[in-house]
């Protein structure tokens, strides 16, 4: 922190935008008095001359899947509309180590079932460039509080799209890491330990950071151990690209044959931007795959079903 704006005006300043973003309903659940003391806190050490973390006094949110010490998390349902957890996700718990300052829980559908944002707890959310279009999901409340500026970064979670569909639907980054990058400790999900936590963000490089604070191993999540435990960094400038020697499988079309232009065009400029800075890139048609989509339903509905039956009984 510079000294040169408090935390707690720039938290003052997201939750006035908050109330601008309502007709969207990108929040679940709002922590402002939660965020105004984290923000005092930090302007105390400031003026003592303390250190801080990476993210210090920067205002983020997370999917209201993700656990939160202290702060509702409800999965959109009303089965589970009280519920307060004990503990912070462990990816939560390396944005608060690194002064970050979580103020909301966004939106979802329930238990993050489907790729539109709506549930019987919180309602519908709209997309931030035109409200009678989605948001998409199922990490639609992320996408568009970054889009609409409640603060720089979101935390996400991504199973089958759940963070990209989003990000494409409203215009913003969102990114599913490499598996064991960030450690989610918590499941049982519905995706069969599929599902990752990710990132939102208006822009690659905060993108970047809120990957690097949120990147640390954990005991409980074998493959945050697998991939190393030194956290996400950008890499040293000196030297050759990081990027040269890298495989990239580029897959333009899934199912079906139709692609904007616009987006292709886009696609193809970065593909030779790539290419230029020594990526082997490979293009491979997605519509001579068999993606298995009625094996994949078939084992998502049956993880549900695991996972929810005691509720359905309720």
């Amino acid at each position: 922190m510079s000294g040169k704006v408090a935390a707690r005006d720039i938290v003052e300043g997201v939750l006035e935008r908050t109330k601008k973003a309502e007709p969207f309903n990108p929040i679940a659940t709002l922590d402002a008095e939660g965020a105004r003391a984290a923000a005092d806190a930090l302007d105390a050490r400031r003026k003592g001359g303390g250190s801080f973390g990476a993210l210090a006094g920067v205002p983020v949110s997370a999917k209201d899947l993700i656990l939160t010490k202290g702060l509702r998390t409800a999965f959109a349902s009303i089965t589970m509309k009280d519920n307060v957890p004990s503990m912070d996700a462990e990816a939560i718990a390396q944005w608060r180590a690194a002064d970050a300052v979580l103020f909301a829980k966004t939106t979802t559908p329930e238990f993050g079932h489907k790729v539109l944002t709506d549930s019987p707890l919180h309602g519908i959310t709209r997309n931030p460039w035109n409200r009678e279009h989605t948001s998409g999901g199922s990490s639609g409340g992320a996408a568009v509080s970054v889009a609409l500026g409640l603060g720089p970064i979101a935390m996400s979670t991504d199973g089958a799209g759940s963070g990209r569909i989003p990000a494409a639907c409203c215009g913003v980054y969102g990114l599913k890491a490499t598996l064991g990058r960030v450690p989610h400790e918590v499941p049982p999900d519905q995706f069969g330990q599929l599902t990752y936590l990710g990132v939102m963000a208006r822009h690659p490089t905060d993108l970047g950071a809120g990957l690097a604070s949120m990147s640390g191993s954990h005991p409980n999540d074998p493959w945050t151990l697998a991939i190393g435990r030194e956290p996400f960094a950008w890499p040293d400038k000196s030297g050759g690209h990081p990027i040269a020697g890298k495989r990239i499988t580029v897959i333009r079309r899934m199912t079906g044959g139709y692609l904007d232009p616009d987006t292709e065009a886009r696609l193809d400029a970065a593909l030779a931007l790539l290419d230029k800075q020594g990526a082997k890139i490979k293009e491979m048609d997605g519509r001579e795959i068999d993606w298995k989509l009625d094996v994949a339903r078939i084992i998502l509905r049956a993880n549900q079903i695991e996972r929810f039956a005691d509720i359905l009984k309720n």
